[in-house]
């Protein structure tokens, strides 16, 4: 397990508070995360954006012009997707663990303020690429104009009517997705991720059809996966794969280096990898099939080989396509810009003055720089393209080495979060006054010697050596700062206050809460109830089962809420989950969960008795309807508390009125005083989940301790896995034997899958 190391901060209130970070080195958007909900497929939509884009068909479709055979061409695609699949799981991890964006972790690396270095060059790096995109989207919608307006024609042509090198419906094209971009960005990540979720799954509906056009024009006979003559073969075919594996990488640099930006939003490390894994291999070679088919078909029906999707959609017969193709790689091309290149640079500035740059307006920065670099002049020179892309490398490429050597090597996953928002001495990433110099003496190594071959482009040789230059830059950047870190006087501090025995204690932790009924308004309110006792650095998840009832208020329910509930640990346990909370107060299934399990599980009823235990000699339960007071009675017999449990209440409220029913906290609120004068409490424990929102006001109204099994749970499960305890495996609570089951149970026969 990743250490993280992020003690709580409590206030006086006794709920989390912010920690005293340092107002230079935080915002809003800076601060670590509390609330991770991407999952699989968000991960995945991001890498369907980022691939789904016209730089990602051009370059796809140049790989199968190399001169090799098509089977060379997807081997050099595999190796070169799978180590970039590899390299993007490394550097997702410490976002991920820690809900900070790339940055920020770069301060354990570079020091507080010598993060500023990497974030300045990665975020001038986007500046040009941002433009660059748009420029090309908006290629992709002088086409959409000119079809939809002919009149509009002369206007494209920059002789007649253009501006510093592009033509004026250029600039009309240009500066409207230039807005459109801006507007989306402007609305915060959650509208970012639903607008990526839409891009790539759109793009791959207009692949579809246009290859399903081009064979129904040229039959399927024509599908040729060689885009050009076979010229290389044998070992001669070796350095040609290597180059294409190289290209590959390079292309996927930038959003590579970036990437913790959006794994910090992963609600486990797991969902990130399954992401990446649908995302890149899996995604990237049905693509890149999709171009090369789609591509090959445009020389028996236009008569010319075309690899510029937009401009073979503008070949089509049919102004609808035309629009339609068109239109989708635009938005799609505004996607990737948008997550490689608006957001990342958002995070880069806004970290260099955190209190006078925004999020937002380190976006903006990055959107203004773009127009003013002209990108249409970058982008109409091949030798200006090839020059870019190795110069991208040469300068990304210790970044990366740097940030893997630190993080796995030198600091062994650990990563005291407070401290990359402390300006002190006394903070572990302080190194002299802000910097590190072994990474900075690192950077400068790895991307000079990265750029020789580059600037040398014409010597002997070195064309070729360039366009390793982020393979070269990485391996620099990773060798010498590791030598620097370790075996100089520049060598990593810890300080004394941060020993091993703290750091092996303090960790991060993924917590997973399963409300046991399928109504996800009330599990809304239960996950709002148990993220507001956990500390910095825990991630939590709440779920309702796949199956079961909409509320559980018999013994009937709850039978048969169980097998739901053991459904949920088991994905826990494939998520990498270290701990679960059962919120519901009948604690249905709990010793099954601990069977199943391998961290700690708890159950609200048991963990909110055994709280209330410490507040007083008794205390009275409340519960909903009067049939379930019995339960609530053998639950306090069970974990011994049958003397101290001193009665149990029912407000007669159905567990799903709690929700609708006006006058419910009213009605609680009278039976729990009612409680406390008849059986001569010292305190209240609310019997349901569904009650978790009412704590507070009601302990408030009736002057007494009341407490919430939901947030008493989360904190006693928070506790657990600090201390590193689990649930023993010597007798009872062992894992299951493994055996076959029958109809539907028969997936919960397969006990041998699980982690426990």
């Amino acid at each position: 397990m990743t250490d993280v190391i992020s003690p709580p901060a409590i206030s006086a209130a006794g709920s989390p508070s912010a920690p005293p970070y340092d107002p230079r080195l935080t915002n809003d958007d800076l601060a670590p995360l509390k609330d991770q909900r991407w999952g699989s497929y968000n991960i995945f939509a991001f890498w369907m954006s980022d691939v789904h884009s016209v730089g990602g068909y051009v370059t796809a479709g140049s790989l199968f012009a190399l001169g090799l055979a098509s089977w060379q061409v997807l081997v050099s695609l595999l190796a070169g997707i799978t180590i970039v699949y590899f390299f993007c799981n490394l550097v997702a991890k410490p976002s991920q663990m820690t809900g900070v964006p790339y940055p920020v972790i770069c301060r354990s690396v570079f020091g507080v303020l010598g993060a500023n270095i990497p974030a300045i060059i990665r975020g001038l790096i986007a500046v040009a690429w941002y433009g660059i995109q748009t420029f090309l989207a908006s290629a992709a919608l002088d086409v959409v104009l000119i079809k939809l307006f002919p009149a509009l024609a002369p206007y494209a042509v920059v002789e007649d009517y253009g501006f510093a090198g592009l033509s004026a419906l250029g600039w009309v094209s240009f500066l409207t997705l230039w807005v459109l971009q801006a507007c989306v960005f402007w609305r915060g990540m959650e509208s970012i991720r639903r607008f990526i979720d839409f891009c790539g799954p759109a793009v791959y509906v207009v692949m579809f059809l246009l290859c399903g056009y081009l064979i129904s024009k040229a039959g399927w006979s024509a599908i040729d996966l060689n885009l050009g003559t076979v010229t290389h073969t044998g070992l001669d075919a070796l350095p040609v794969m290597l180059g294409a594996i190289a290209l590959v990488v390079s292309y996927f640099s930038g959003p590579m280096l970036n990437f913790g930006d959006f794994s910090r939003y992963g609600r486990s490390f797991a969902a990130v990898k399954r992401g990446n894994f649908l995302g890149l291999p899996v995604n990237f070679l049905v693509f890149s099939l999709l171009v090369v088919i789609t591509a090959s078909l445009t020389l028996p029906v236009y008569g010319e080989l075309i690899t510029d999707p937009v401009e073979t959609v503008a070949r089509i017969d049919s102004t609808f396509a035309i629009v339609l193709g068109a239109l989708t790689f635009a938005i799609a091309t505004i996607g990737i810009n948008i997550v490689a290149n608006f957001i990342s640079p958002a995070f880069d500035f806004s970290n260099v003055s955190p209190q006078r740059i925004s999020w937002r307006a380190g976006g903006m920065i990055a959107a203004v720089g773009s127009v003013l670099i002209t990108p249409w002049n970058l982008y109409n020179n091949p030798d200006v393209i090839h020059y870019t892309l190795e110069t991208l490398g040469a300068f990304i490429g210790p970044l990366f080495g740097i940030l893997i050597a630190d993080y796995y090597l030198v600091r062994k996953q650990q990563v005291i979060v407070d401290d990359l928002f402390t300006m002190s001495e006394k903070g572990a990433y302080w190194y002299r006054k802000g910097y590190n110099p072994a990474a900075v003496i690192a950077t400068v190594v790895g991307a000079v010697v990265a750029m020789i071959p580059v600037l040398f482009n014409d010597a002997p040789g070195m064309h070729t050596t360039a366009q390793y230059s982020w393979f070269i830059g990485c391996g620099l950047g990773f060798a010498v700062y590791h030598l620097l870190a370790t075996r100089t006087r520049l060598a990593v501090r810890v300080p004394e206050n941060h020993s091993p025995r703290r750091e092996s204690r303090l960790i991060s932790m993924f917590i997973k809460v399963i409300n046991p009924n399928t109504t996800w308004s009330m599990t809304a309110t239960i996950e709002a109830c148990a993220r507001a006792v956990t500390a910095p650095g825990t991630r939590l998840e709440a779920v309702s089962p796949r199956m079961g009832p909409a509320s559980i208020e018999s013994h009937y329910d709850e039978a048969l809420a169980v097998p739901g509930v053991l459904a949920e640990i088991l994905r826990g346990e494939r998520d990498g989950a270290d701990g679960f909370v059962i919120a519901c107060f009948g604690d249905p299934g709990l010793d099954a969960a601990r069977e199943i399990a391998t961290g700690p599980v708890v159950g609200i009823a048991e963990a909110a008795m055994h709280t209330a235990s410490f507040l007083g000699r008794g205390f009275s339960v409340v519960t909903t309807l009067g049939r379930t007071t019995g339960r609530a009675r053998d639950l306090a017999e069970r974990y011994g508390l049958r003397d101290a449990c001193r009665g149990v209440h029912a407000c007669e409220i159905p567990v799903l009125a709690l929700e609708t029913d006006p006058d419910a906290r009213k009605i609680v609120t009278e039976a729990c005083f009612d409680a406390l004068g008849s059986d001569g409490s010292d305190a209240v424990v609310l019997g349901c989940a569904g009650m978790a929102d009412l704590c507070a006001q009601i302990s408030a109204d009736i002057g007494a301790p009341v407490i919430d099994g939901v947030a008493a749970a989360t904190l006693t499960v928070q506790s657990l896995v600090t201390l590193g305890l689990t649930t023993g495996k010597r007798g009872e609570f062992a894992a299951p034997p493994v055996k076959p089951y029958s109809g539907l149970l028969a997936p919960f026969g397969r006990a041998e899958g699980t982690r426990g």
